[in-house]
């Protein structure tokens, strides 16, 4: 009975989020168009110049989404686990010498209670930044034709 509703919370937080995709777009767009402000796209004439310059702004901003997108599903499959356990016990207690006792016993507990909280991933910045290498790999292809 409590997998099931520990699945049900997970598949909640899982479902897309609509005002969250628009938001990120939006952030998007805006990195878009600082990149083709700062190409000076306005100043050129040549069309294959534009295309290119283009192309560049474009896939500046789907790297980085891309790049987002991908570490925070790594990391809501547990990929950063041992290393937030190792911070969080001993990095900071050999930094700062303190009395304080270990949050955690072991590396098992720190794992279920990370996985008992639930674990949400960024999946708008990961179709965000797909659809952008997409874009620019159209844009490239049409450079390449003009």
């Amino acid at each position: 009975m409590e997998e099931e509703k520990q699945e049900q919370n997970q598949a909640e937080k899982q479902k897309f989020n609509r005002t969250s995709f628009l938001i990120m777009a939006f952030v998007y767009m805006m990195l878009t168009a600082t990149f083709v402000f700062y190409f000076k796209i306005g100043e050129l004439t040549e069309a294959k110049e534009i295309v290119r310059r283009i192309c560049d702004s474009v896939f500046i901003p789907s790297v980085i989404y891309l790049g987002i997108g991908g570490i925070s599903y790594i990391g809501s499959k547990g990929g950063y686990d041992g290393l937030g356990y190792s911070f969080s016990n001993f990095g900071l207690h050999n930094i700062i010498p303190t009395f304080a006792k270990k949050k955690y016993e072991n590396f098992y507990e720190y794992k279920t209670r990370k996985d008992e909280k639930g674990r949400k991933w960024l999946m708008e910045m990961l179709l965000i930044g797909a659809v952008g290498i997409s874009v620019s790999i159209i844009l490239l292809v049409i450079y390449y034709l003009v």
